[in-house]
C-alpha cells in the first residue's frame, strides 16, 4: 500500500504463491475479481468502501481490474492460484512500482494481461499490455466504479457536464462537496473506446453471505468508466493516469501536457520516465533502457537521478526465484564504502542479489563514471576569446574577463566534473549576453565639428543661445566614460536641431518666401493700411526647430543628471 499526504493506494493480486479469493460459509459469494488487481483507491470519503459497498458494487467491474465479464456461479473457483509468478513490485518507501502478470487459466478462463501501476505522489500510471483472450461477454479494463452521491457529485467529461455521454475521449473528473475526494481520470491516445455510465443499485448481504443473512437493504450509485476491449482481443493494451484529488483544470492540463512519458508497454517491458526517474517493470529483459541501462532479469526497478551523475537503485525481484540480477550501464559503476551487502559492482555492471528476499524491495546509491564533456564550454570560450574590449563598456567587458578566467580553469582541471563544466560554461554565456556597447559618437562628433563653423556673429543671441546650450550638453555626453548610446542620439538630435533653428540677423523668417505686395489704399482716415509683409514675423519653421531643440534638451539633460546620480551610487 502507498501511503500520501492526501490518499492511500492498495493493490489486491494473486499468483503460483498466494491464492485469489476466500469462499467459506457461504460467505464473499461474488468475490471472483476481487484479487485481478483491484485498486483501492482512500481518501477523505470513509463510506467509500463502507457499509453497503460489497451489496451494491459490480463484482463483474472492479476498479483496476482486467476481466472476463462472463456470469459465473457464486464462489466459483475460489482459493485457485494463478500459474504466473511475476506479482509484486518495488517501493522507495515513496513511490512505488507494481506489477503483476494476469493468467486465469486456472479458473476456466484464457485471459492473460500484464498489468502495471507506476504509483507517484499524486499519480497512479497503469498500463497494460499483452491482453489476450476470448469470451462470449466482454474484455474490459475497469479504470475505476467509484461510488458517489448523485446529488451533490458533478462530473464533467472531456471538459463538458456529464449528463447523458456515453465514451470518454480524454479526460474525466468526479467533483465532489470535498476537493480532496475528487478524483480525475487521463486517457491517452490510441486507447481501446472507454465508456462511462453511472448506476444505481441495492443490495443485501444475503445476497453474498448465506451464513449471516441480512435482510437490511443498501442503495449506493456508482460512476463507471471503462476500456472495452471486446470479445476477442489479440495483443491489447491500455493506458490511463488516475489523479487523486485533482480539479478540472489540472486534469485537462495533464491531459495536455502529462508530465511523464511511456518508455516501454510491451509484453516484455513496461516503464515510465517522469522528471528525475525512470520506474520499470522487467517481465523478461530490457535493453538500453532510456538509453542508462540494461537489465538481464525480470524485475521491478526505481532509478532516481540524484544529479551529478548520481542514482539510487530500489529493485525487488516480484518472482522469489533468486536469480542474480545484473544492470549493465554504459559506463562504469562505483559505490560508496559503506553499501547494502546484497549489490556488487564490476566494471559497468551492478549485480544484485535477491535471494531470501521474498520479492521485498533494497536500495543502493550508486555512481557511473561517465566522462566529462568539455565540447560545449570549449566553442564558448573561443566565441568569449574573439571579443575586443573597446567595442563593449569596461564593466560588462571586466564580467566576461573574469568568466573567461574561470571557465579557462575548470577546462584544464582533469578532475573536474560535469557539473562544474555546465555551470562554467553557463557562466561564460551569460557573461557574453550581458556584454553592453560602447555607444557609437561619430554622428556626435560630426555634428559638433558643423556646429563649431559657425559664426554667432550671423545668428541672433536668442537662438545661438540655443544652440550654444546644446553643444554644451553634448560636451558633456562626450566627457562621460561610458555614455549610453540613447544619451550620445539625444544630444546629437538636439546640436542638429538647434542648427536647423538658427535664424539670421537679417531674416525674420527663414522659411518665408512671401512675394512684394503693393501698398493698400489709404483707410477712410487717410492712414496706411498694413500688409502681412508688414507685420512681425516669427517663422513657422524656426518654432518647430526650437521645439525640438527644446524636447531634446530636457531629454538630454534628465539623461544626464539620471546619469551622474547612478555614477554616484
Amino acid at each position: 500500500m502507498q501511503k500520501t499526504p492526501t490518499h492511500a493506494v492498495g493493490i489486491a493480486m494473486y499468483s503460483n504463491r498466494i491464492a485469489n479469493f476466500e469462499y467459506g460459509n457461504t460467505e464473499n459469494s461474488h468475490a471472483w475479481h476481487t484479487a485481478d488487481g483491484m485498486v483501492y483507491l482512500y481518501n477523505n470519503d470513509l463510506n467509500q468502501f463502507g457499509e453497503g459497498y460489497w451489496t451494491t458494487v459490480d463484482p463483474y467491474r472492479l476498479p483496476g481490474t482486467t476481466v472476463d465479464t462472463v456470469s459465473l456461479p457464486d464462489g466459483e473457483k475460489s482459493s485457485s492460484k494463478s500459474p504466473q509468478a511475476w506479482v509484486g513490485g518495488a517501493t522507495d518507501g515513496t513511490i512505488a512500482s507494481v506489477g503483476m502478470a494476469l493468467n486465469k487459466a486456472n479458473e476456466g478462463q484464457n485471459l492473460q494481461a500484464m498489468k502495471s501501476w507506476f504509483l507517484l505522489n499524486d499519480q497512479i500510471i497503469n498500463l497494460g499490455a499483452n491482453i489476450n483472450g476470448t469470451t462470449a461477454a466482454d474484455i474490459e479494463t475497469i479504470i475505476d466504479q467509484r461510488q458517489i452521491d448523485p446529488a451533490t457529485t458533478k462530473i464533467t467529461v472531456d471538459g463538458q457536464v456529464y449528463t447523458k455521454q456515453k465514451t470518454v475521449s480524454r479526460w474525466a473528473n468526479i467533483n465532489t462537496t470535498d476537493p480532496e475526494n475528487n478524483v480525475g481520470y487521463i486517457i491517452a491516445k490510441g486507447n481501446a473506446p472507454v465508456t462511462i455510465n453511472q448506476a444505481t443499485r441495492t443490495g443485501t448481504y444475503k445476497d453474498i453471505n448465506g451464513y449471516f443473512p441480512s435482510d437490511t437493504v443498501y442503495k449506493h450509485t456508482y460512476a463507471t468508466l471503462a476500456a472495452m476491449h471486446g470479445a476477442t482481443v489479440k495483443n491489447g493494451s491500455y493506458e490511463y493516469v488516475t489523479v487523486p484529488n485533482a480539479t478540472d483544470t489540472k486534469v485537462a492540463q495533464l491531459a495536455q501536457s502529462p508530465d511523464y512519458m511511456v518508455l516501454a508497454n510491451t509484453g516484455e517491458l513496461q516503464a515510465i520516465k517522469t522528471k528525475d526517474q525512470v520506474m520499470a517493470n522487467v517481465w523478461t529483459k530490457a535493453d538500453q533502457l532510456d538509453g542508462l541501462v540494461s537489465i538481464d532479469q525480470p524485475a521491478a526497478v526505481i532509478i532516481k537521478a540524484l544529479g551529478n551523475n548520481v542514482y539510487q537503485l530500489t529493485a525487488a525481484e516480484p518472482s522469489q526465484t533468486g536469480n542474480l540480477i545484473n544492470f549493465s550501464f554504459n559506463y562504469p559503476v562505483h559505490l560508496p564504502g559503506k553499501t547494502e551487502a546484497l549489490f556488487s559492482t564490476n566494471g559497468h555492471v551492478l549485480t544484485f542479489n535477491p535471494a531470501d528476499l521474498a520479492g521485498a524491495s533494497r536500495a543502493v546509491t550508486f555512481k557511473l563514471d561517465v566522462p566529462v564533456d568539455r565540447t560545449t564550454l570549449a566553442a564558448t570560450i573561443k566565441t568569449a576569446g574573439n571579443l575586443k574590449a573597446k567595442d563593449y563598456t569596461k564593466a560588462s567587458f571586466a564580467t566576461l574577463t573574469q568568466a573567461l578566467t574561470e571557465a579557462k580553469a575548470v577546462i584544464a582541471d582533469l578532475a573536474t566534473d560535469q557539473q562544474i563544466v555546465d555551470d562554467a560554461n553557463t557562466a561564460l554565456v551569460a557573461a557574453i549576453d550581458g556584454l553592453v556597447k560602447t555607444a557609437d559618437t561619430k554622428a556626435l562628433q560630426a555634428a559638433l565639428t558643423a556646429a563649431a563653423k559657425l559664426d554667432a556673429k550671423t545668428y541672433t543671441d536668442a537662438s545661438w543661445r540655443d544652440l550654444q546650450a546644446a553643444i554644451d550638453a553634448a560636451k558633456d555626453v562626450l566627457t562621460l566614460d561610458e555614455p549610453a548610446q540613447v544619451m550620445v542620439d539625444h544630444a546629437t538630435k538636439a546640436v542638429l536641431a538647434a542648427q536647423k533653428a538658427l535664424v539670421k540677423r537679417s531674416q525674420t523668417d527663414p522659411s518665408s518666401k512671401i512675394p512684394p505686395t503693393k501698398p493698400l489704399p489709404a483707410d477712410k482716415n487717410g492712414r496706411h493700411q498694413k500688409t502681412q509683409a508688414d507685420m512681425p514675423q516669427t517663422g513657422d519653421k524656426v518654432i518647430q526647430w526650437l521645439s525640438l531643440a527644446g524636447v531634446g534638451m530636457l531629454l538630454l539633460i534628465g539623461g544626464l543628471m539620471i546619469w551622474r546620480k547612478r555614477r554616484e551610487q
